[in-house]
């Protein structure tokens, strides 16, 4: 399959990109996924990403995409860790932010 042809997106573009195609494919995400450890699998669902972003100036191959969404998925749990810490000064319960891919 050939990559798709695109004007040039912004970094934020393809890392929402990036979000939505992962929210595709569960066995990225879900470690009950029978194929999660499946490295075969999960080195072709990173691959087919890489397809579907299409030529940008961020992402190079699959595994580029694994590691922007690795950074992502890391700077989203310090966040609601950073906002789940101060919600529990503030208030004295735990009130997580509630998002998920699911």
């Amino acid at each position: 399959m050939s990559r798709k042809r695109t004007a040039s997106a912004s970094k934020a573009e393809v890392e929402q990109k990036i979000i939505e195609e992962v929210k595709k494919r569960p066995l990225l995400y879900k470690k009950q996924h029978p194929d999660h450890k499946n490295a075969l699998i999960v080195a072709n669902a990173w691959k087919r990403i890489f397809e579907e972003l299409g030529e940008n100036s961020f992402t190079a191959s699959g595994p580029e995409c694994a590691d922007m969404w690795s950074s992502l998925w890391s700077q989203f749990l310090g966040f609601e860790r950073r906002v789940a810490g101060s919600t529990l000064k503030a208030g004295g319960k735990d009130q997580r932010l509630g998002m998920s891919l699911q």
